[in-house]
């Protein structure tokens, strides 16, 4: 039974570790780079980002499955084994998990978001500069002159105006971006991700302990019983060879 919650909880403790590296490496990709770019192959990087992610979850369910083995939950309270704690670090190492991929796809969603809205400004634009030049062929060469002109300043005028809402709008976009990228929210995270590494550094180091501690005083008891089930068994055996020499003196 000892040997089997050992190989539970040992394999156990390596999904967790493999989890762990996984969720810190995509963590540092996510810190390394910008909160969000405007490069075009960013947008791929982070789909990349989020397909590894998505073919390594049989690590996650590897730990859930391994939580919920019947050798630790079954063997548990006899050595001592804190299962909720091993269950809370399964819990936040999987909310780690979700939230790459959240980061990922908010990312990817501002990068598709800012390239729709710039196809939208372009297809504007293009539009005001080809609305074709009104000719009146019937008019005096002075009035076409002048109607021309007109008609060329309104569109500059037109054009002038909606350039400027669409600087103002872009302008707001990139600032929205700026701040979305900003060092605070860098620093924040970096120093959410040491603080969590150390807590499940302490704990794990905390738990192996106990788990060792455990393991020691179940050897003795076993230790401990075998010495005295042959200490029971020298004893039957003198009163077995008692009772044959009483029986042979008997039958003299």
């Amino acid at each position: 039974m000892s040997g089997n919650l050992l190989k539970a909880l040992q394999a156990l403790q390596n999904s967790l570790l493999q989890a762990e590296d996984i969720v810190k490496v995509h963590e540092a990709r996510l810190i390394e780079k910008e909160t969000s770019s405007l490069e075009p192959r960013e947008l791929e990087d982070y789909r990349k980002m989020w397909l590894e992610l998505d073919q390594k979850r049989d690590i996650l369910k590897s730990l859930e499955a391994e939580l919920g083995n019947n050798q630790i939950s079954q063997s548990f309270y006899k050595c001592n084994v804190d299962l909720p704690r091993y269950s809370e670090q399964v819990t936040q190492m999987t909310d780690r998990w979700h939230r790459i991929q959240s980061q990922i796809d908010s990312r990817a969603c501002d990068r598709q978001v800012y390239e729709l809205e710039l196809a939208s400004y372009n297809a504007g634009l293009e539009t005001l500069l080809n609305i074709p030049i009104k000719r009146t062929i019937l008019q005096s060469p002075a009035n076409i002159v002048r109607e021309e002109a007109s008609d060329i300043q309104s569109r500059y005028i037109k054009l002038f105006t909606h350039s400027g809402d669409y600087y103002k709008f872009l302008g707001d976009l990139m600032k929205n971006m700026e701040e979305l990228k900003s060092a605070r929210e860098i620093e924040s995270l970096r120093m959410q991700l040491e603080g969590e590494e150390a807590r499940s550094i302490r704990k794990l180091s905390q738990e192996r302990d106990e788990v060792s501690a455990s393991l020691r005083m179940e050897y003795a008891m076993l230790v401990r019983e075998k010495r005295e089930q042959k200490e029971e068994l020298r004893k039957i055996r003198l009163c077995v060879r008692q009772a044959e020499e009483m029986r042979r003196k008997a039958e003299e």
